[in-house]
């Protein structure tokens, strides 16, 4: 699944240095590129009935490489959203502030159609664009690898439902300028 989530990210920015729509092209378009950890809570828990859903989330990204050259190395964000969901499928629109390592801010909003499988690993998805701050106007894909929960099923037939996942991400945000 790793090498897949992978596959994914390469497939976008390859598509995007083509010019392929998703994002305005430039000479020498930057990229920054994050990998961390994230932790969610889901109000309602997740069941197997479609509901809104509200949740919010914390991560940390370690490690991060930009081709921008302005010294970016990590960042931390809290993010908050939700939509339509359930324990095998959610659509969900979120923001979040990321806090770079340089003390800059760049306000991001994401949508999140998630094919979730409570019995295996989910990888999530999430496509968006810098909303403000730090690279205005860059692409960004993340993508969050849920660590598989041997309770989720279990937790999904409850009326309390699935409250909290964890999982590692990537985060990319392409065509700087």
């Amino acid at each position: 699944m790793r090498t897949l989530s992978r596959l994914a990210v390469t497939a976008v920015l390859a598509a995007g240095s083509l010019g392929l729509g998703l994002g305005s092209a430039s000479a020498a378009p930057g990229t920054v590129s994050c990998s961390g950890q994230q932790t969610q809570t889901f109000t309602p828990g997740l069941t197997l009935t479609t509901r809104q859903i509200a949740f919010a989330a914390d991560a940390t990204l370690g490690t991060c490489a930009s081709t921008h050259g302005d010294g970016i190395t990590s960042g931390a964000f809290h993010i908050e959203g939700g939509g339509p969901g359930s324990c095998t499928a959610a659509s969900f629109y979120s923001e979040l502030t990321l806090t770079w390592n340089t003390g800059e801010t760049s306000r991001i909003g994401l949508n999140t159609p998630a094919d979730l499988k409570p019995l295996g690993q989910t990888v999530a998805t999430s496509y968006g664009q810098v909303l403000s701050g730090k690279y205005t106007g860059g692409t960004v894909v993340e993508v969050l690898e849920l660590t598989p929960d041997s309770l989720a099923l279990t937790k999904c037939l409850t009326p309390e439902g699935l409250r909290d996942s964890s999982g590692t991400l990537s985060l990319t945000i392409q065509n700087l300028t």
